[in-house]
């Protein structure tokens, strides 16, 4: 808020005091830029918290006896011609960035020529008990498979529970390489923040809207002292 006051011509005390209020206004608003900065960074932090928090929550969660299946019909080119490469099919999973497989979870991958009403020409079972290292992800490649780009992959878990983030589909078919990743979706389609992410966009807000309301009060008093006539 812009205030103004009419003070007296050859007046050295009023012009003394307005000197002082001008001092401590300069003072005042250099403190308060660096609150309302320290504001928006507290709520930039806070947004950034809660979008890592639904970023890392686009992942697929398998329980125990759930089961996932993914068909193609076709897949696009990626890269070629590769030298030495047989043809062969691959099938990668990922898993999310929070979650690696625990001893008790059992978790299978089957992969089917054509489609699913066929038995699988492939199957891995992999858990957390067999895997000589932590296990972010696994797949498994057969020579000669999906040579026709068409085909359909399964996941099943068996017991336990993980989070699957992405699924890599390729093909090496004389010497050049067909594949697509999918980002598997969340089963939840709305993230609900984590209590200590909301908690700091809630006291950002509070906060940046009481030093407002605080500025505002203040700005009103600076004006009436200024000028007695219009406070009356």
């Amino acid at each position: 808020m812009r205030c103004s006051a009419r003070l007296p011509l050859g007046a050295h005390g009023p012009r003394a005091h307005w000197a002082w209020v001008g001092s401590e206004q300069i003072h005042d608003g250099n403190s308060n830029q660096r609150i309302r900065q320290l504001m928006r960074i507290l709520m930039l932090i806070g947004m950034f918290c809660w979008a890592g928090k639904a970023m890392a929550a686009q992942s697929l969660h398998l329980s125990e006896g759930d089961v996932f299946s993914y068909e193609f019909q076709t897949l696009p080119f990626k890269v070629g011609p590769l030298l030495g490469a047989d043809n062969q099919g691959i099938a990668l999973v990922s898993l999310s960035a929070s979650d690696t497989l625990a001893p008790l979870d059992v978790i299978r991958l089957e992969l089917f020529e054509n489609g699913l009403t066929e038995s699988p020409f492939r199957t891995l079972t992999m858990s957390g008990t067999n895997a000589p290292f932590v296990l972010t992800e696994f797949g498994q490649s057969h020579a000669g498979a999906w040579q026709d780009l068409q085909g359909a992959v399964r996941l099943t878990m068996s017991s336990g529970s993980v989070d699957v983030s992405d699924l890599h589909l390729s093909v090496i078919r004389e010497g050049f390489e067909y594949g697509i990743s999918v980002s598997l979706p969340p089963t939840v389609a709305v993230s609900v923040p984590e209590p200590s992410s909301l908690g700091l966009l809630v006291v950002s807000a509070v906060l940046l809207g009481g030093y407002t309301i605080r500025r505002s009060r203040s700005s009103h008093r600076s004006c009436a002292a200024m000028n007695p006539a219009s406070a009356r």
